[in-house]
């Protein structure tokens, strides 16, 4: 069986209308995205980790870190890429909302419970807009009212225009982060610890357009995916992001593990994205079973920081091997978490 089979054609919007022949993906190369998922998940629960929980290897936690930035930009890369085609802005806008609002405000209200304050949302307006920014408690829950964004934007832009004006929309905006970010102190000439941020450029469509841009132009094949791209884009992001980030911290002082993202992110989560689509899984079984387990890396997400804060308060890992090993517990933890929850039928919305 070859890897992709031609799918239908598909206009890809109203007005500058253009026909393409759209890839239909067998079960074992979705697979291979579904594994990508899986271990961004694992590199998410790496960057929410303390140094400390690494102990006198601390520097190991920080390189796991700065290695791990491809993860959410993965996230954002596979939500353009399996946005609808052809269909009116409103409608596509419509139903990620419908999708993503109701499980952020789940998710939102879980992890306020936790903190003892469920009605949160009787709060004050400075607590209520905290919330429903960057999660709150659970602070990286950012992620859906971010993805949320850059789907809605990305659809009205493809509907009225094109991908490539969505691409130099997405470009301009990721600068725009970039100077409010990681390049702020460089710009501003001061040491990273002494700049004043107004506001964290990872959130709203900053950082996340350009990744959802890159996944929708995936899909209609203006990049091609290939093991060897996907190699050679990962060379290329690891050199630019170790060279900013050398830069940044010999002359700025920027710790090595502040940066959301940098100019090297893009090649290197577009890369580990290309990589995936070109993973060929044979093996009937394990194939089923990282798309079962990749199905619910919503739930994996959500779950994972509560269950990042148990383990390590059960484990109190101040070593190498108690710090991976907390990792790596959090993860299966999260993972049978999601997998049950997805099964309690008022609840599987919010888990996959």
């Amino acid at each position: 069986m070859s890897k992709t089979a031609d799918g239908p054609l598909l206009n890809l919007h109203r007005k500058n209308a253009q026909t393409v022949l759209l890839p239909r993906t067998t079960s074992e190369r979705l697979a291979g995205i579904e594994l990508g998922r899986i271990i961004a998940c694992l590199a998410v629960i790496f960057i929410h980790q303390n140094s400390n929980n690494y102990g006198a290897y601390y520097n190991i936690r920080e390189i796991l870190d700065f290695s791990s930035r491809w993860a959410v930009p993965f996230f954002f890369i596979f939500a353009g890429y399996f946005m609808p085609a052809g269909t009116g802005w409103l409608k596509v806008s419509v139903k990620y909302f419908n999708r993503l609002f109701p499980v952020f405000i789940f998710w939102v209200t879980a992890y306020e419970a936790i903190a003892g304050n469920p009605f949160w949302f009787l709060s004050n307006s400075s607590v209520i807009l905290k919330n429903m920014t960057n999660g709150g408690v659970g602070f990286h829950l950012w992620f859906l009212p971010s993805l949320g964004v850059c789907l809605a934007i990305a659809a009205v832009v493809r509907y009225y225009f094109s991908i490539k004006i969505l691409l130099l929309l997405a470009v301009f905006l990721y600068l725009c982060g970039l100077v409010n970010g990681s390049y702020e102190a460089a710009i501003v000439d001061l040491p990273f610890s002494e700049v004043d941020r107004s506001f964290n450029p990872r959130n709203g469509p900053f950082m996340g357009l350009l990744f959802v841009s890159l996944g929708a132009a995936l899909r209609i094949r203006l990049f091609k995916s290939s093991t060897l791209r996907g190699l050679m884009l990962i060379a290329l992001g690891v050199v630019l992001s170790v060279t900013e980030a050398t830069f940044l911290f010999y002359f700025f002082n920027a710790p090595i593990s502040s940066h959301n993202f940098l100019i090297g992110t893009v090649p290197f989560g577009f890369g580990i994205a290309v990589l995936c689509m070109s993973v060929d899984i044979q093996i009937p079984f394990l194939a089923a079973a990282i798309r079962r387990i990749g199905a619910v890396s919503l739930g994996i997400y959500a779950l994972h920081m509560v269950v990042l804060w148990k383990v390590t308060n059960l484990i109190e890992p101040n070593s190498l091997i108690s710090g991976l090993l907390t990792a790596a517990l959090t993860l299966i933890i999260a993972t049978a978490g999601a997998l049950i929850g997805a099964q309690i039928p008022v609840l599987k919305r919010v888990f996959c």
